[in-house]
């Protein structure tokens, strides 16, 4: 009986610190690289790395999505790539790089920047092309949806 309890307990506290670890649910993710490629005019099928970082990361390979939210996005028609792949050899390409700020059971705020890394002979540095915060909320029947999004 102990031990159901220490593993009913374990299960609660990791799924209530998955938020908090910067694990973002994939259907969130999904809405979130959706709204970027329309802000950007790229379509959804455009390839991009995607970048999940929680506020202790500070591994270069660690902001790398878990293969199973690149799965999900693949079944999606999306063409999305581990962080650390635009960034070997030579920085290069698009970068999602999403952050979760604070969550509750219905909602997440999430900090969004959309980058091009790629180094020319003309540029030193990748351009931030946006950033800002994302509040996403939980419908009824289970979907999220993006509240309100604010530049900065």
């Amino acid at each position: 009986m102990n031990r159901l309890f220490n593993i009913i307990l374990t299960v609660v506290l990791l799924s209530s610190a998955s938020f908090a670890l910067g694990d973002v649910s994939p259907a969130a993710v999904h809405k979130i690289v959706l709204a970027e490629f329309a802000a950007m005019r790229l379509p959804t099928k455009s390839p991009f790395c995607l970048a999940i970082l929680p506020a202790r990361n500070t591994s270069e390979t660690g902001a790398d999505p878990s293969p199973q939210l690149l799965r999900f996005l693949i079944g999606k028609g999306m063409r999305p790539q581990k962080a650390s792949t635009c960034y070997e050899p030579l920085p290069k390409g698009n970068v999602i790089s999403i952050e979760t700020v604070a969550a509750s059971a219905d909602g997440v705020s999430v900090k969004v920047a959309f980058t091009d890394v790629t180094i020319t002979s003309d540029k030193d540095l990748g351009a931030v092309h946006r950033h800002g915060i994302y509040e996403l909320r939980k419908s009824r029947k289970g979907g999220w949806m993006i509240q309100s999004y604010k530049a900065g």
